[in-house]
């Protein structure tokens, strides 16, 4: 053959071979680079759900100074009198059972516990813990689950809750809505347009219930009804969620575009969008049991009210947070790896790198502030009247 026209091939296959070379490489150093991401990925831990000894305190007071018109008073029955004095004659003995039913003694019994550790009595109850204060003195360490919490648990924590879903909680909610609206606006289909208008109009209807002070049948079907949608919603972005398992992606012709090729497949599988709705239709379900229990109280029913105060946790960003560290890891660990090995565009995957983590920790945070909201400390007191019955006052602070 002529080496004039031999020499144009030998060239073509010479190029032919060299971008096959190139393109083996940059794809072997990629499927590394994801490897070695995957190989540090945190591992999912195990939750301590203990509560602290000095978290839930039942103080027995002599001091008849103390002024109640601050608090509310709250309708307390027969049972839960009876539950009242059970527990109280086991955490402080004869003492505590003599005040408790001698109805010359005007005495008043202070329960101070943290309503997110009430909450975790459902799923741990072992793990509740505190102790009875007796003239200002640490007369015991109980475990509560063994001495009687566990029946006048669920009454504090619906009880508690006519202030969760009122006042104060109503403004956060609210204002959350909003913020969360604003960062969805043109970002999801249709289809979860219309979810997030679900969740608008439930939150408007629980409100509205939560202001009064009388219920009937109908108000049980309506929270009924509207919870019913916000669990629907809750599910189906929980299943979502559960669907993006990883964001790995193909190599490209730099490492710059491998790293902006990562960020993309971030958000084309909008993580963020679907775990801020969860998260959202999470805190409305607990504000929807809260407000289902104080129905059934007000209706006398116990069955319900001991259901729905069950139902109630207040550490539901747990079922988030593995997935939420592992993605976190595989974006910002890959732009880091990335970064390092680049010869000619570490500095710029490294802003990218930074702006990621920027975005991240927002999340987190707007997902954890959620959350606190209703991280309140109930305040009870329990006063004996002259009679032998008993009144209870009830106060909610942030803890």
């Amino acid at each position: 053959m002529n080496s004039k026209l031999l020499s144009p091939i030998l060239l073509a296959v010479g190029a032919s071979i060299e971008e096959m070379v190139r393109r083996a490489l940059r794809s072997s150093g990629q499927k590394k680079l994801q490897k070695r991401v995957n190989e540090t990925s945190p591992v999912t831990a195990m939750k301590d759900l203990s509560v602290a000894d000095d978290c839930i305190q039942i103080t027995i007071l002599n001091d008849k100074r103390l002024d109640l018109t601050q608090y509310r008073e709250v309708l307390i029955s027969d049972k839960e009198a009876n539950e009242w004095k059970a527990l109280i004659s086991t955490l402080g003995g004869e003492m505590a059972k003599t005040i408790m039913t001698v109805s010359s003694f005007n005495g008043l019994v202070k329960c101070d516990v943290p309503l997110k550790f009430l909450c975790r009595i459902k799923d741990n109850p072992h793990s509740m813990r505190g102790m009875v204060l007796n003239d200002g003195k640490i007369s015991k360490h109980a475990s509560f689950s063994e001495t009687g919490l566990g029946s006048v648990a669920p009454l504090l924590v619906y009880q508690c809750m006519a202030a969760v879903t009122s006042q104060y909680y109503q403004q956060i909610i609210a204002e959350r809505l909003n913020v969360i609206d604003s960062k969805l606006d043109n970002v999801i289909e249709i289809l979860t347009e219309d979810d997030r208008s679900k969740l608008k109009v439930a939150y408007s209807r629980f409100v509205g219930l939560s202001k009064k002070n009388t219920y009937d049948i109908a108000d049980k079907q309506i929270v009924s009804e509207f919870s019913g949608y916000v669990e629907i919603i809750r599910e189906k972005y929980r299943g979502l969620l559960l669907k993006i398992e990883h964001l790995n992606v193909d190599y490209k012709w730099s490492d710059k575009k491998e790293a902006e090729f990562k960020i993309q497949a971030l958000q084309n599988s909008r993580y963020f969008e679907y775990l801020t709705i969860a998260m959202l239709a999470e805190a409305l379900t607990f504000i929807a049991f809260g407000v289902s229990v104080r129905i059934a109280t007000y209706l006398a029913d116990d069955e319900d009210a001991k259901i729905y105060a069950e139902k109630m946790n207040l550490d539901y960003w747990n079922n988030y947070v593995d997935q939420f560290s592992k993605i976190k890891h595989d974006v910002i660990k890959y732009l880091e790896l990335q970064a390092d090995s680049s010869l000619l565009h570490g500095k710029s995957i490294s802003a990218l790198k930074d702006e990621q983590i920027k975005k991240f920790n927002a999340v987190e945070t707007s997902m954890v502030d959620l959350q606190r909201q209703f991280e309140c400390k109930t305040v009870q007191y329990i006063k004996a009247q002259e009679d032998g019955t008993l009144v209870k006052y009830i106060s909610v602070t942030k803890d």
